[in-house]
């Protein structure tokens, strides 16, 4: 699962949310909404189905089939977009900007109608000491991928900038992702059980059952706010390429040399992520991920050159990457066995807030003439009151491993996966 997950997000770094697509959607002429959306369009489209398809799943024994009749058509938008932007893009603007926005949105929506069933299969084959690192090995060998696509990036835009290049990308991207596609239908899904449970979940019992763990387990409030305020470093993310290119008078060729440095700082903050967690708990590397996404907000405010934006995209990445491994990590720790798939779509919702806020708060910032420094501040600051949060947060992978029970099959069988 970690090669297959690596395919699949490198695909995803040909348009970086975080440094290609802010810059994409202006160049295309896309309004002020569009490019503080163009960051988040992944985490909202992910969010917002996982409670839905979370009851469905409950009621399949096995994963893998439910899975692959909705990831084929996951990967149709980036072939889509990509031949309307070689086709069209140049005489529809606003079609354009509209595909690309969507693009990513109807992946993730489709990914968060599997996400359920993915985290259930994870669940499945990798051992519940071995999942920060599993996640660590998926992150950091995209990260690979992601500097390789960097250096094309630049390369294509160098060659074609403007639609041309976009349109390039995408089909790079999804030639990637149909990589990923074919290496996760040859998967073999082990731990299938027998039957399925005797009292399927409804929306009723699901929200009483978590509640009831809400009210039981303090911790797991903080968990969720503390993810919410992190999400606020997306109020200044989609300044970060745009300002990048506008004061180093670059050219659009530029936002692959800060891929580039954003997938070096992934692998960095994967590797202490893997080593840290399954070793010593979660919540101190998460910790370390927020002081260094601080530093990279704050290092972009005096950035003037390309390599002081190289810095900043390299602790971009090691910040994201790392507290994206442990927010993952410590949802399956959280997640009760027997109502886990709901579990896991209820806290795919209630992470929404964070980042439809912070999109809100970019686009009305980037109407004033200090909107970047603004925003940065406003990242920083909610960064910092996440970490409150965070380190009152008890890691239950710390306290004790076997507080999230697997039968010794499948810790037996999740070897086999890495």
């Amino acid at each position: 699962m970690a090669i297959e997950g690596s395919f699949f997000m490198g695909g995803i770094a040909f348009l970086s949310m975080e440094s290609v697509m802010p810059a994409m959607v202006k160049e295309l002429g896309g309004p002020n909404w569009a490019i503080a959306l163009a960051p988040v369009l992944m985490i909202i489209g992910f969010g917002w189905p996982q409670i839905f398809s979370a009851l469905w799943v409950e009621r399949l024994r096995a994963m893998k089939p439910f899975i692959i009749k909705f990831a084929l058509i996951q990967r149709i938008p980036y072939f889509l977009t990509g031949a309307l932007l070689l086709l069209i893009g140049k005489d529809y603007p606003t079609l354009t900007v509209a595909a690309v926005v969507l693009a990513p949105f109807m992946t993730a929506s489709i990914g968060g109608i599997l996400g359920a069933a993915y985290f259930e299969l994870v669940t499945r084959l990798i051992p519940i000491k071995r999942v920060a690192s599993m996640w660590a090995i998926r992150n950091s060998l995209f990260a690979v991928f992601g500097i390789v696509a960097g250096l094309i990036i630049k390369w294509i835009l160098d060659l074609y900038p403007g639609v041309i290049g976009y349109g390039i990308l995408h089909f790079m991207a999804w030639g990637m992702l149909m990589v990923s596609f074919v290496i996760f239908f040859s998967l073999k899904e082990d731990n299938v059980p027998d039957r399925l449970p005797s009292d399927p979940i409804c929306l009723k019992t699901g929200f009483e059952a978590f509640m009831k763990q809400w009210r039981e387990n303090s911790s797991l409030g903080r968990f969720v706010i503390t993810r919410i305020l992190f999400l606020f470093i997306f109020v200044a993310v989609p300044f970060l390429s745009i300002r990048a290119i506008e004061i180093t008078g670059s050219a659009s060729s530029l936002l692959g040399m800060l891929v580039v440095p954003q997938m070096i700082g992934s692998i960095t903050g994967n590797v202490m992520m893997g080593y840290l967690g399954d070793r010593g708990g979660v919540r101190l590397p998460m910790l370390l991920g927020r002081f260094i996404s601080i530093a990279a907000i704050a290092g972009a405010l005096p950035a003037n050159e390309p390599w002081h934006f190289m810095t900043v995209f390299f602790l971009l990445g090691m910040g994201i990457g790392t507290g994206h491994i442990g927010d993952i990590t410590l949802v399956i720790d959280f997640a009760p066995p027997k109502r886990r798939k709901f579990f896991f779509g209820v806290m795919g919702v209630l992470i929404l807030p964070g980042p439809l806020i912070a999109v809100l708060i970019s686009a009305i910032l980037r109407t004033f003439e200090s909107g970047f420094q603004l925003a940065c501040i406003t990242s920083i600051l909610a960064i910092l009151l996440s970490l409150i949060f965070l380190q009152r947060l008890k890691d239950p992978r710390r306290e004790q491993v076997q507080s999230y029970p697997m039968d010794p099959q499948s810790a037996q069988t999740g070897n086999q996966v890495l």
